[in-house]
């Protein structure tokens, strides 16, 4: 029960204010972080352009067995602890690649 006076006091209780009815939205298209043509596009990019000086750094860390010092450089260029665990793998996988 909604309970409104105007001079006395505000709305109080679960239904309280005005009633309105919400407008739909439509969906928005969501695009794949794991498709074929972006991970295509991804390895192009990545072979024209190289690598960023701090990811240098990072493998020439991984090179020398500091592999918790490259962890640490990730983790203070990227943010998160779960990103440079990624990217060190990735780079650790480019170099045996190579």
């Amino acid at each position: 029960m909604v309970r409104y006076d105007v001079y006395e006091s505000i709305a109080c209780g679960p239904k309280k204010g005005m009633n309105t009815t919400k407008i739909k939205i439509p969906q928005k298209r969501c695009i794949s972080k794991s498709g074929k043509r972006r991970s295509f596009v991804k390895d192009v990019i990545q072979e024209t352009v190289g690598y960023a000086p701090y990811e240098r750094r990072i493998m020439d860390h991984i090179k020398l067995g500091n592999n918790k010092r490259a962890l640490k450089l990730a983790k203070s260029r990227l943010g998160t602890h779960a990103r440079a665990k990624a990217k060190r793998t990735q780079l650790e996988n480019d170099m045996q690649g190579n």
